[in-house]
């Protein structure tokens, strides 16, 4: 930990004296602060399971919010895939990672027009006459 996160925790215990144990204190810390220092190593944690999985989408956009935690958006070509509500585990544990990001490739495989999905979603909405 840095010390500017060991003077949050110290502000936090200061804050909310209900919680002596320094983890559970950091874990509100996480829930107060409105913006990431670290969204770019969240970024190349990202780009780097994408590439080791050899995936053909892209990051596009890493967010933080106090809210709703980091919200990620992936491209893959003109469509946009967006993931709301990621928690710090999946940054922290590879296969956390992998079950986002294998969410994230099935659901590009669905919107992909070569897609069984995506044809019957066009028959749909256009009957042959």
């Amino acid at each position: 930990m840095v010390k500017s996160d060991q003077t949050t925790l110290a502000v936090v215990c200061l804050l909310l004296p209900g919680i002596p144990d320094p983890q559970e204190a950091h874990m509100y810390a996480q829930a107060i602060r409105t913006q990431r220092d670290d969204d770019a190593s969240a970024r190349q944690c990202i780009e780097a399971a994408i590439a080791r999985r050899k995936d053909e989408f892209a990051l596009s956009q890493v967010a933080w919010t106090a809210d709703y935690g980091y919200i990620l958006k992936f491209h893959l070509g003109a469509v946009e895939v967006v993931r709301t509500a990621v928690e710090m585990l999946v940054f922290e544990e590879s296969w956390r990672m992998d079950i986002m990001l294998h969410g994230v490739r099935l659901t590009f495989n669905a919107l992909a027009p070569s897609s069984e999905a995506f044809g019957r979603r066009v028959r749909a909405a256009h009957p042959s006459g």
